[in-house]
């Protein structure tokens, strides 16, 4: 990491933000404020660490040697800036875009409200009760919509939309039933990350996200939770959790067993996110988002900035080793 971009990290902090950042961890840690202070700004510049990868990874509980194996916020950037063209980075950033380069691997009915007309509109819904609408540059499941048309006329819906922030409306997927079992609220989408090198896509590492709390989402920021997939069977090897660190055998809302719990159809996606890995190979480094229905596999969207923190909580790192050497051995 830098010694420039750790200076340059430090210099846009929020300081009141990381003063409380700083209290949190200290009271959480039993150790001072200043201890805590100094630490921080230490691994910011060596491990290129930011207050919240400090907190959530436990940075204040681990050795030199443990601290080398995180990917974090800084080391993720530095393998986007790598391997992700910037000048692409717009194909996943907008939802229109996406679906269009991507569409042999969306498999819904889509339209883009910007562009769609009365008869676009009417064509859609034919036959629908619901549909989901997305904001085209939403991010962690915010302003994401499920909308119900029956009791209010097509024309009504259509100039609501026409109100909304540019977006897209999609086809609700039928989640597959194994899948619904676990909760059935929200459609659980798997995340596999790949990389593009060589000509070669490595999947390197997945995981389930699994809604909670009766949200029609499953993102972690959202209140959902999180299961390690092994990416060799697509099972779920530890117990899920959530943001806050809580961890889960069996979901809280169905009782049903998460821990061994296999993806169904894991050897067909994997294949699917490695073609779809190909067909912009100026980005290379992709966080694959992929909703599973009883007869076909739908990538709901792509991120070429693939979260580096899931996986890496103490929930999911009992031996206290993060994903960097998992990922070096694919670069």
């Amino acid at each position: 990491m830098s010694f420039v971009y750790a200076v340059k990290r430090v210099l846009k902090m929020d300081l009141s933000r990381v003063g409380r950042d700083i209290d949190r961890v200290s009271k959480k840690s039993s150790k001072s404020k200043a201890y805590i202070f100094f630490d921080m700004l230490w691994c910011g510049v060596r491990y290129g660490a930011g207050p919240l990868d400090y907190d959530l990874f436990e940075f204040y509980n681990l050795t030199s040697s443990q601290r080398k194996t995180y990917v974090t916020r800084g080391t993720n950037n530095a393998l986007v800036k790598k391997y992700n063209a910037k000048s692409m980075w717009h194909v996943f950033d907008n939802k229109n875009e996406f679906n269009s380069i991507f569409k042999e691997f969306i498999h819904r009915d889509w339209l883009d409200t910007t562009k769609m007309t009365m008869a676009d509109f009417k064509k859609f819904i034919a036959g629908k009760k619901e549909f989901i609408y997305k904001p085209v540059d939403g991010t962690c499941g915010r302003g994401i919509e499920k909308i119900s048309f029956e009791n209010i006329s097509a024309n009504e819906m259509f100039e609501r939309l026409k109100q909304k922030p540019a977006g897209i409306i999609e086809e609700v997927v039928i989640q597959h039933s194994q899948l619904s079992e676990v909760y059935p609220l929200a459609i659980n989408t798997i995340r596999v990350v790949t990389i593009l090198k060589d000509n070669t896509v490595t999947p390197v590492f997945a995981f389930w996200r699994i809604g909670n709390n009766g949200k029609f989402v499953d993102n972690l920021n959202s209140g959902g939770m999180a299961a390690l997939l092994d990416i060799s069977t697509g099972q779920v090897t530890l117990p899920a959790a959530d943001k806050k660190g809580i961890t889960y055998k069996c979901h809280p809302a169905t009782g049903k067993q998460i821990v061994g719990f296999k993806i169904p159809m894991w050897d067909e996606i994997i294949k699917t996110v490695c073609r779809a890995a190909k067909v912009l190979p100026q980005v290379g480094y992709v966080g694959w988002d992929v909703a599973l229905s009883q007869d076909s596999i739908q990538i709901i969207e792509g991120n070429c900035f693939p979260g580096h923190d899931i996986l890496q909580l103490p929930a999911y790192t009992p031996d206290r080793i993060g994903l960097m050497p998992r990922i070096k051995k694919f670069l």
